[in-house]
């Protein structure tokens, strides 16, 4: 009866160990699910600001074409519609 004590403790030991382990592995699976969303949110977020910053830089020197050859187009061919862009 000694022996089946000793397999019942061992057993149950064993069984609180795997619990354990089960429930380590699930708040780690949060722990790293909530790091990958902020991850992703920043990347984003990151990302968001860049193809702004890029979009404007890109589109600002081509507002200023439109609106030189729109000034050209009205007779406006005086210095300062046509230098103005050069210096910029």
């Amino acid at each position: 009866m000694n022996i089946q004590l000793g397999f019942e403790e061992l057993a149950s030991n064993r069984e609180e160990t795997v619990r354990q382990t089960g429930l380590n592995i699930i708040t780690d699976n949060h722990t790293l699910n909530t790091v990958n969303f902020i991850s992703i949110i920043t990347v984003s977020l990151i990302v968001i600001g860049i193809a702004l910053y890029s979009a404007t830089s890109i589109s600002r020197p081509v507002r200023r074409i439109t609106e030189r050859v729109q000034r050209i187009a009205e007779s406006d061919l005086s210095d300062d519609a046509l230098n103005r862009s050069i210096e910029r």
